[in-house]
């Protein structure tokens, strides 16, 4: 953490690590948290994670390395808390984040979101309901490496969902094609559904009631 500081000259400002939070049933996990604060220089440039408008195109820049290890896949599905956590090149993090920055100040993108927690399925699902006022849906094909699930559910880093204007499609990829970081198509922005590679489809009222609800149903019992 602090070589990944000093490289991206972040100070962290305050945190908190409990490594050992016991109950006599069970053990916590370790959950080292981090205090940072950012400085937004200019307004009209914050951009948001959720998808903006209708039949805008969906991008996801930076390469997959199909990465599983500590993965919400391996612990939901599989029930494995196991592997070694995904590599992170701090070079190569540095160079995507400035050059969305820089996409962001050029006006060519209208949404980005990082990819972590439950790799990019979970990302395009988040992208669609996170504004709760204006659901988005989208129809996106995820290009498979060595098997579908590990494509689904690698998460890998340095990879950043973004969503582009038709009319700014040209400029953005010019501006890629420029730059030595790999970048893939992955469909359009749209519907009342989530759509991947023709064998997932959930609607969006059925995404936002697992994503808004099911803490509190737990919280109150519901099944």
């Amino acid at each position: 953490m602090g070589e990944a500081c000093k490289f991206f000259d972040t100070p962290v400002t305050g945190g908190n690590v409990s490594f050992y939070n016991e109950s006599p049933d069970r053990a916590v996990y370790p959950t080292p948290t981090i205090g940072m604060l950012g400085l937004v220089e200019d307004l009209s440039h914050i951009t948001t994670s959720y998808f903006k408008s209708e039949g805008d195109l969906i991008y996801v820049l930076g390469e997959d390395q199909e990465e599983l290890g500590g993965s919400e896949y391996l612990k939901v599905i599989h029930k494995k808390v196991e592997g070694n956590s995904p590599q992170l090149n701090l070079s190569t993090e540095k160079k995507l984040q400035d050059t969305v920055l820089e996409l962001i100040r050029k006006k060519l993108i209208n949404s980005a979101h990082d990819i972590s927690e439950g790799g990019i399925v979970c990302a395009l699902a988040e992208c669609c309901i996170i504004n709760e006022e204006k659901k988005l849906g989208a129809k996106a094909i995820i290009p498979i490496k060595s098997r579908k699930d590990f494509s689904y559910f690698s998460e890998t880093q340095s990879r950043i969902i973004i969503s582009v204007s038709p009319n700014k499609k040209s400029e953005f990829e010019k501006l890629f094609h420029s730059i030595d970081l790999p970048f893939n198509y992955l469909g359009t922005v749209g519907g009342s559904s989530l759509l991947i590679n023709g064998d997932i489809k959930v609607s969006l009222d059925e995404l936002a009631d697992l994503y808004y609800n099911t803490i509190p149903k737990i919280m109150s019992g519901e099944k």
